[in-house]
């Protein structure tokens, strides 16, 4: 006499669920790892560098070849492209303040801030690095290497020294246009931004003299 083995299907279904949520867990890790290192790898790693305010040049656009700006040095850590820096200025008295880009025009010097039009044509580089570079080194920042950052106006009255600086990024941004008048001293607070990270790679106040 044969016997027949029966397999009961109810043993068989509660392990194929198992097995199909197993497959669903890892596929759900896979995508959410691979997203998670797409952000991670869109993101750039802040650059490990000091920099310091060290003083003005106070120089004027009315003198042919002159240099003015804001200095800051270089003292070590990693290179910089200075192309993508970004100043914020403000001061902690009247609570003024103004952003600056590489990319923002400078414009004549004497036009009012309140006043677009009376704007003049821009020209000339917002930051440059002092001593005449390389081509090839024209944008990179290095150690011992010294970045100006050119102001609308320099102004001294009363021994009270005082930057404009105006940026007009056209556009209906909020953040297309920013200006201000801000004195050079520990009144006025600055940071060097990372535009890649968006970390403030230098901060501090505005208290060198005259170079």
């Amino acid at each position: 006499m044969v016997r027949k083995q029966c397999k009961s299907d109810g043993a068989v279904s509660p392990v194929v669920g198992v097995m199909l949520m197993l497959v669903v867990v890892v596929i759900i890790a896979g995508v959410v790892t691979m997203f998670s290192t797409g952000l991670l790898s869109e993101t750039s790693a802040a650059p490990n560098v000091q920099l310091a305010y060290v003083g003005i040049i106070p120089g004027t656009f009315e003198e042919e070849n002159s240099v003015m700006g804001l200095v800051f040095q270089h003292e070590g850590g990693d290179e910089i492209n200075i192309r993508t820096l970004t100043l914020q200025l403000k001061s902690t008295s009247n609570n003024e303040e103004v952003t600056i880009d590489f990319a923002d025009d400078i414009y004549d010097q004497g036009t009012s801030p309140s006043d677009k039009e009376s704007f003049g044509t821009p020209d000339a580089e917002r930051m440059y690095i002092l001593g005449n570079p390389s081509d090839t080194l024209k944008y990179v920042l290095r150690t011992g290497d010294r970045l100006c950052i050119v102001p609308e106006v320099y102004a001294k009255e009363n021994n009270v020294k005082k930057v404009t600086y105006i940026a007009d990024r056209g556009g209906s941004s909020p953040n297309y246009y920013s200006n201000g008048t801000l004195t050079v001293s520990p009144v006025t607070e600055y940071k060097l931004i990372d535009q890649k990270s968006g970390a403030v790679i230098a901060s501090g106040r505005l208290t060198g003299s005259e170079l």
